[in-house]
């Protein structure tokens, strides 16, 4: 989570001002996905990488022995690259590096409600092979496990899902389960599964976080790297009153993305996330770690 993210560059600056000695540890299963999103946020922090990108790249070249694997292999999740994608903006709109007078400050969490979700280009590329498709809201809660909402499933050729206008703030996880019948609901899934990319029916997942609509809204895909996108957003405190569209590409979508090549999903196609800004979050501030 973003909290999470901002907490461990809170214990590096706190450790860095008692002493110049001491070594951080970062760990996970495989040392890749989690570690790798941790280990880029201190690149950015310290500003030894100059943006998201190049931490990405430094994380996977230093990481990766050419000569027995080939290819550098790091941060691939989608959702773990748009997270460092979404602290370089906080940390950059906020000048809030290692060597700033002040910590960096936690993300607003601005409330959304979201309306539907649609497929375009042909996601699912054979819906007639599928199970009715019900999609699950989660946000809040440890590891994004908040239950929002899970929809009634719905005709897999369909190319729209209302999601009631679920209201949802900080980090959200919007996951696609094709309906595996019986007891088993889609929440039940990803809670009992150990890694929730591999929660049974699961068909695609993304998370993202709210404070960073604006930016994520204005970027067609996670390959570019953000210009002005942070200039822009601070001159507009919050997402538009007007209706949002959030469109991400299959390549950058957790699950779907390792699925492109077997013909699961159309390369090329995408999910629109529809929604709208909640008034009262229209000009939200981050939660403040230190006295101005």
């Amino acid at each position: 989570t973003m909290q999470q993210f901002i907490e461990f560059l809170q214990d590096v600056r706190e450790m860095l001002s008692k002493t110049n000695d001491g070594v951080i540890i970062v760990h996970c299963r495989g040392g890749k996905g989690r570690t790798g999103s941790l280990c880029c946020a201190l690149l950015l922090f310290s500003k030894r990488c100059k943006d998201a990108a190049h931490a990405l790249r430094h994380f996977a070249k230093r990481r990766t022995d050419e000569n027995l694997v080939g290819k550098p292999k790091g941060v691939e999740t989608p959702s773990q690259i748009r997270y460092v994608k979404q602290l370089a903006w906080h940390l950059d709109e906020y000048q809030a590096y290692v060597d700033s007078p002040f910590p960096p400050p936690f993300c607003a969490a601005p409330s959304i409600r979201l309306q539907a979700l649609d497929f375009e280009g042909g996601l699912m590329a054979r819906p007639q092979k599928m199970r009715p498709l019900k999609v699950l809201v989660q946000s809040g809660g440890i590891n994004i496990s908040e239950l929002c909402l899970e929809t009634r499933p719905y005709d897999p050729n369909l190319t729209s899902i209302p999601l009631d206008n679920v209201e949802v703030s900080g980090d959200v996880r919007v996951s696609v389960f094709q309906d595996t019948g019986g007891d088993l609901s889609a929440v039940q899934a990803m809670t009992l599964a150990a890694n929730p990319h591999k929660a049974k029916g699961l068909v695609l997942l993304f998370i993202f976080h709210t404070n960073f609509m604006r930016q994520l809204s204005v970027q067609s895909s996670l390959d570019q790297e953000p210009s002005d996108y942070i200039q822009q957003a601070a001159k507009h405190c919050a997402v538009p009153d007007k209706r949002g569209k959030y469109k991400i590409a299959v390549e950058d979508l957790d699950v779907a993305n390792r699925r492109i090549k077997s013909g699961y999903h159309a390369a090329g196609s995408s999910v629109i996330l529809k929604y709208s800004s909640v008034a009262r979050d229209l000009c939200s501030k981050p939660q403040e770690v230190f006295n101005m």
